[in-house]
């Protein structure tokens, strides 16, 4: 098997969930790794005798050491990274959003085609093996013609005018924060599940603490700051084929840590599935029982998306590393689900997070470039 060397950029919550899936999957090399923060630098150094550790990324860049570099820098920072080391022969699987703007997106996406290079964006939830078996019985006609899509994605770490990080802090070029941030996990499912686009959007975005105080260490107060970026939002889509689809997104729902769920209502039936309950879906008749169908790699479409025997858990970082796996040793045994999110994806929740933010200024249907 040849060896690929990565390195992980950002090492916060989310890059260090994707430094400890990498070293679970055959074949990955995590040689290199980068963080502002040289202590965070050095505890992984030593605890992981990683060798090549950089709080710039264009050393790295400079030093040519690896062969994909695993974006997990914060949002603003994706497009430069990307294009910087796509332009340097270099294969990217960045975190989402993918870019800030649509521009920038379609310039990742032209630049990645004509590289041939590895290009992937993170939206690990299709990878849930019930996710995996959600989309077959979809596309076997199990539930009759897709109609209709509903389901939320709601967390309360922004309930308290006191919550703040870089995610909600103003910054030029950033229009959405919910619903890129967690919303365009769920925008993703919808058109994964059903196949089809999003072709129009109506959306209401809603800034419901205008002012935040950030605690900083040290400092007994700080002003309060202007938000600009929505704390929750609304979002009314209509699909290809005339599927109409519900999506409430909210970082303010007391009680609610990481609640992302849809539901598909078909003409012969319906899909319920929900990440907090991972290891279960729904399916719903009219004229026969609802059946409750458990993570059983004996009773799944996508036997491959189950990693243990029946009745062992799975759960968010297991899909992680599904995915991970499917970048790097992506093959027929692994069936159509194995097709992992490209460019292309990222640039497609892109255009619709812009459209919400058109349609709640100027309150009015805006419809989905193609």
């Amino acid at each position: 098997m040849k060896r690929c060397r990565v390195a992980v950029a950002g090492l916060g919550f989310v890059g260090h969930v994707h430094f400890e899936n990498l070293r679970r999957v055959p074949g990955i090399d995590v040689c290199a790794i980068v963080d502002v923060d040289p202590n965070r630098l050095k505890r992984y150094q030593d605890e992981y005798s990683i060798t090549h550790a950089y709080t710039d990324w264009r050393d790295l860049l400079a030093d040519s050491l690896i062969d994909v570099i695993h974006d997990c820098t914060p949002n603003f920072t994706h497009f430069e990274i990307n294009h910087a080391f796509l332009n340097e022969g270099v294969g990217v699987v960045s975190e989402k959003p993918l870019t800030l703007t649509v521009h920038e997106g379609e310039q990742l996406c032209s630049l990645a085609q004509k590289s041939g290079l590895l290009n992937a964006v993170c939206f690990n939830y299709r990878f849930f093996p019930l996710v995996q078996h959600m989309k077959a019985l979809i596309h076997e006609g199990a539930i009759g013609d897709v109609r209709m899509l509903s389901g939320s994605y709601l967390q309360d770490w922004l309930l308290y005018s006191t919550d703040y990080d870089w995610k909600v802090a103003p910054r030029d070029g950033v229009l959405t924060r919910a619903i890129a941030d967690i919303g365009s996990h769920w925008l993703d499912l919808a058109q994964f599940l059903t196949g089809e686009k999003v072709v129009e959007v109506f959306a209401d975005l809603q800034t419901f603490i205008p002012f935040r105080t950030p605690h900083i260490e040290g400092h007994n107060e700080h002003p309060p700051v202007k938000i600009d970026t929505e704390d929750a939002g609304s979002l009314l889509l209509h699909l290809q084929n005339g599927i109409s689809a519900t999506v409430v997104v909210s970082q303010i729902a007391a009680g609610r840590k990481n609640r992302l769920d849809i539901e598909v209502n078909g003409s012969e039936g319906s899909l319920y599935w929900n990440q907090e309950e991972p290891n279960s879906l729904w399916l719903g008749r009219r004229s026969n029982p609802s059946q409750l169908i458990l993570d059983d790699p004996q009773l799944l479409r996508q036997k491959s998306f189950a990693s243990y025997p029946g009745g062992h858990n799975e759960g968010w970082a297991d899909a992680q590393r599904l995915m991970f796996e499917s970048i790097y040793h992506s093959d027929e045994s692994m069936g159509d689900g194995a097709r992992f999110p490209t460019f292309l994806d990222g640039l497609s929740t892109v255009r619709i997070e812009n459209a919400a933010f058109q349609s709640s200024a100027a309150r009015k249907w805006v419809q989905i470039e193609p």
